[in-house]
């Protein structure tokens, strides 16, 4: 270790005794304290991953389950995941449990919920849909593109499960270790965990955790990753490229400043101090600036709007939705799809093979009526499944778009979410409409597996 490693060691071995002289301090103030850590860290570790909710969004919706208007459903669902995989920590630090391969897989399902399809791309550059599987390690490689144009490789998918097996086993000899101070464990583990990458997806996430599990289960505070102002992230990033170098006492170094800041915090608000931070009250206040603006600009429903919201949203929605949904029409004997505007009786299009192309009249058409009539229904039906021998059933999928001056809501039955709302100027969430997609065909494979499995068939 160098000499300022060493003596960043020594400062938090001094604010570790002053902590624990400190302790035990009342639980409605350690609650405080620590749910202050528990918001910084949601926000900032997925921030990093790119997720759009702002800090105040983060905090309304994990202390009042309120989501952010127009904000992608997925940000939310990543944000409840992460805070889910925060809260799980505690039941694993009382029962003193290992970090096992099972347990960082199980985190990592934690964090990504269910399974879904996102954007990749094909080794010749093409855009793809990749599958990823929570918890399961990556079955494709997950290299990157550096700033430079270089290639950074991680481990392949062939690699992945001997090195995190030698990643564990490495794990329980640093434990093992009591010279080596935990900050040091800590951030290696964090390191080495992210040169494997072995998960499709939530790598950052999962590493920042194990890392924060050991400094909690050692008595210490979490580090949190600040995502804002950019160059703290740049200083993260640029860390853990020295590391890549061979300079991992680099990385580490940056762990600990981080870890002495955070133990310098408790100690604040463990004396009855102010544990806001400067930038805490600029973002109530760049939020609130963000707010106003919103309510003084919000794009009013009329001919414009209606063909942004047709070209934006309606259109490659509805094209991805019926490219999915069509594959399912070999399993049943018969299948169509209607439409409605307003309270207009269901028009069928199941002849219509160019609707599920995309069909300009057939959406100039819906479209029509939504000044008088302000809702758009899609009636999808498929009838006498044709598989098995023994059973046969039906579905069917309604999806109902409502406009309102300002916005419109999405609801679909049957469904495994809440009605969806988006305002007119924020047309373009992509992710909110590939997620919405890939939830309404999962809840379709749910559904006939269920019918199947109960008939004494395993899919």
């Amino acid at each position: 270790m160098n000499i300022e490693l060493n003596s960043l060691i020594d400062k938090i071995n001094t604010l570790k005794k002053e902590i624990d002289l400190l302790r035990p301090i009342s639980p409605e103030l350690e609650q405080r304290i620590m749910q202050k850590f528990r918001l910084d860290w949601n926000y900032h570790s997925n921030a990093i991953e790119g997720n759009t909710l702002t800090y105040g969004e983060t905090k309304t919706f994990i202390l009042y389950g309120l989501t952010a208007k127009g904000k992608p459903f997925k940000d939310h669902l990543d944000i409840k995941g992460h805070n889910e995989a925060i809260l799980w920590l505690d039941d694993i630090i009382k029962k003193n449990r290992p970090i096992t391969e099972t347990f960082i897989r199980e985190l990592n399902k934690l964090l990504l919920g269910e399974p879904e399809y996102k954007s990749a791309k094909t080794p010749e550059g093409q855009p793809t849909q990749r599958l990823i599987t929570p918890g399961q390690y990556k079955t494709t490689p997950n290299h990157v593109l550096t700033a430079t144009g270089e290639m950074f490789y991680f481990a392949t998918p062939e690699e992945t499960p001997a090195k995190m097996n030698d990643l564990v086993d490495w794990l329980r000899l640093m434990n093992d270790d009591k010279d080596i101070p935990s900050v040091v464990t800590a951030a290696l583990l964090h390191y080495k965990f992210i040169r494997i990458h072995p998960f499709d997806d939530g790598n950052g996430r999962t590493a920042r955790i194990l890392m924060n599990l050991i400094l909690m289960s050692k008595g210490y505070l979490p580090v949190i990753i600040k995502s804002q102002p950019k160059e703290k992230k740049d200083e993260y990033y640029t860390a853990l490229r020295i590391a890549d170098g061979g300079d991992e006492n680099t990385f580490v170094s940056f762990i600990a400043q981080q870890l002495v800041y955070s133990m310098e915090l408790f100690i604040k608000g463990a004396k009855g101090e102010s544990i806001e931070e400067p930038d805490d009250v600029d973002k109530e206040i760049q939020l609130l600036k963000v707010s106003l603006q919103s309510a003084q600009e919000k794009t009013v429903l009329n001919e414009k709007t209606q063909s942004q919201i047709e070209e934006r949203f309606i259109k490659p929605f509805f094209e991805k939705l019926n490219q999915k949904l069509s594959q399912f029409d070999e399993f049943f004997i018969f299948s169509n799809i209607s439409y409605v505007t307003g309270f207009s009786a269901f028009i069928d299009l199941s002849d219509d093979d160019s609707w599920k192309i995309t069909s300009q009249a057939k959406f100039q058409s819906i479209f029509s009526n939504i000044n008088d009539e302000r809702i758009i229904g899609m009636y999808y039906q498929w009838k006498d499944f044709k598989k098995t021998n023994t059973i046969v059933f039906n579905y069917s999928i309604h999806l109902i778009f409502e406009f309102d001056k300002f916005d419109f809501t999405i609801s679909v039955h049957p469904s495994s979410f809440e009605k969806i709302k988006i305002n007119y100027n924020q047309l373009t969430p992509e992710d909110l409409y590939l997620d919405l997609i890939n939830k309404i065909v999962k809840d379709f494979i749910v559904f006939i597996k269920g019918q199947i499995n109960g008939e004494g068939f395993n899919l």
